[in-house]
């Protein structure tokens, strides 16, 4: 299929279903964003954490090609190993930023605006807070293993209506202020 076909696909899906209202719409945004970046020359060098979600999108766990999502829970880790260990500062933006998925935001942004798409998905708050619930419910336990190492496993969890929850688990316990020995972080959000 060539490129101005997938446009057009992406740009119907994105005019019909505003919000996007079911995870199978969210799947198939990502797999047509994939198609798209694989059939360009660089394979979409200036997309690398949108195909990193296209490719998680699809998988039941992500071992490999890591890299892209590394820095985001690494900033996770530190933040979180920053509230263990002193409760009274409050470090969890890195949290936020990921159950908001702020940095796919802004790539698909980009790479919808390369392709000429117009899209309230991206521009729209509530727009994309309903892609957001949808694909934290596609992402629940398709962990991420060992994106850092100090992490050694990353997962969306389970979570009730209008909920993100999320769990990162250590390479090494760390010690809290609370003299308890924690072994991973979880956190939740709700909108």
């Amino acid at each position: 299929m060539a490129r101005p076909e997938i446009c057009r696909k992406l740009s119907e899906l994105l005019e019909h279903h505003n919000p996007l209202t079911e995870e199978c719409q969210c799947v198939y945004l990502m797999v047509e964003i994939r198609k798209y970046l694989d059939q360009l020359e660089d394979g979409g060098v200036n997309f690398r954490l949108l195909r990193f979600y296209c490719d998680w999108t699809v998988h039941t766990r992500k071992d490999r090609h890591l890299e892209h999502i590394a820095p985001i829970i690494g900033e996770m880790y530190t933040n979180a190993k920053r509230e263990i260990q002193d409760p009274h500062k409050l470090a969890s933006g890195s949290a936020t930023k990921l159950i908001y998925f702020s940095a796919l935001r802004s790539e698909m942004n980009a790479f919808l605006e390369s392709i000429w798409i117009q899209s309230q998905l991206t521009s729209e708050n509530d727009a994309w807070i309903a892609y957001v619930k949808l694909m934290a419910s596609i992402l629940a336990d398709q962990p991420i293993i060992k994106p850092t190492a100090d992490v050694t496993l990353f997962t969306f969890e389970p979570a009730a209506e209008d909920c993100v929850a999320g769990r990162i688990e250590f390479a090494e316990t760390l010690d809290g202020a609370d003299s308890v020995k924690y072994s991973y972080y979880s956190f939740a959000n709700a909108y």
